[in-house]
C-alpha cells in the first residue's frame, strides 16, 4: 500500500506568512507619531494658536506619513501590522482634510466660536475612528503564491545552494 504523502504549505508560503505577521518597529513609531501630532493639532486649534503653525505641523505630518506609505507600500499591503499603519495614515489624512474644510467653512461664515471649536475638536476624534474602522480590510491583500511561482522560487534556491 502506498502511503499518502502529506502535502503542507511550501517554503515560499511559509516565508510569506512570516512576513505577513511581521511586527516592524517603524510602523509602531509612525502610528505613535501621527497620533501625537493629531493631539497636538487639536490642542493648537482649541487654544487658537496661529494658523501658520497649525498648517506647518499638519502638512509636515502628512508629508512624513505619505513618504512612509510610499516607501513601505509592500509591507503595508502584505503584513497585518503594516495594514494597520496604512489605515492609520489614510484615516489621519482624511480626518485632517475634513476637519480643515469644516473649520474653514465655520470661519468664513463667522460661526467659529468657542463652542464650535469644542465641537470640532471632539468630533474630529470620532471622525478619525470612523475612517480607521471603515478602512479595515481595504488595504490588506492575501498573498498565496501560485504553483509556478513556488516552483520558480525553489529552483532559484537550489541554484543558490549549488
Amino acid at each position: 500500500m502506498k502511503k499518502k504523502q502529506k502535502r503542507g504549505p511550501s517554503k515560499k508560503t511559509l516565508e510569506l506568512r512570516e512576513k505577513r505577521n511581521a511586527s516592524p518597529v517603524g510602523a509602531s513609531i509612525m502610528k505613535a507619531l501621527l497620533f501625537i501630532t493629531f493631539c497636538v493639532l487639536v490642542y493648537l486649534f482649541y487654544s487658537e494658536q496661529s494658523v501658520q503653525l497649525i498648517m506647518s505641523i499638519m502638512f509636515g505630518s502628512l508629508a512624513i506619513g505619505g513618504a512612509y506609505f510610499l516607501f513601505n507600500k509592500e509591507l503595508i499591503l502584505t503584513s497585518k501590522k503594516g495594514d494597520a499603519v496604512g489605515r492609520f495614515i489614510i484615516a489621519y489624512a482624511m480626518t485632517v482634510v475634513v476637519v480643515f474644510f469644516y473649520a474653514l467653512a465655520m470661519w468664513r461664515s463667522d460661526q467659529l466660536h468657542t463652542f464650535a471649536r469644542n465641537m470640532i475638536c471632539g468630533a474630529s476624534f470620532f471622525v478619525f475612528y470612523a475612517f480607521d474602522t471603515a478602512l479595515r480590510g481595504v488595504l490588506h491583500k492575501k498573498i498565496e503564491p501560485s504553483p509556478e511561482a513556488v516552483a520558480k522560487y525553489e529552483e532559484e534556491q537550489k541554484e543558490k545552494n549549488n
